[in-house]
Parts: structure tokens; sequence; C-alpha cells
């Protein structure tokens, strides 16, 4: 998935052996789809670990901040 296997087969031929177990592999497969996925949502939060729609606002942020400070 991520091309850090190492292997003596040529890269498209490691690929197809890849690609013919997960067809056959019901719980590699699995897990391979739940690797990509978080591989997928960890791009989606960027640097921050949150998506950027569920970050608070500028507003909210300096509203907690004046709550905390009292």
């Amino acid at each position: 998935m991520d091309g850090e296997l190492d292997s003596d087969i040529p890269g498209a031929a490691f690929r197809e052996v890849i690609s013919s177990h997960l067809a056959h592999c019901e719980r590699c497969a699995r897990l391979e789809g739940q690797l990509r996925a978080m591989r997928q949502r960890l791009r989606e939060c960027g640097a921050s670990g949150v998506p950027a729609d569920e970050r608070p606002s500028d507003e909210f942020r300096a509203k907690m901040a004046r709550l905390l400070a009292g």
C-alpha cells in the first residue's frame, strides 16, 4: 500500500502478487481497506490533526480564552 515492503520480486509483479492475495483473503483485504481509509483521513486532517471544517472559529477561541482567563 505504501511501497515499504521489501521483495525480490520486481515492482509490477510484486503488486500483482499482493493484489491476488487481497482478492482471496478477506481478512487482509479488510485490513488494507482500513489502512487506506485511515491514510485518507490523515490527509484530510493535515498537520493539525483536525479537519478544517471541524476546527473552532477564531471568535470561539477568543471567547474561550477570555472565559479561561477569568
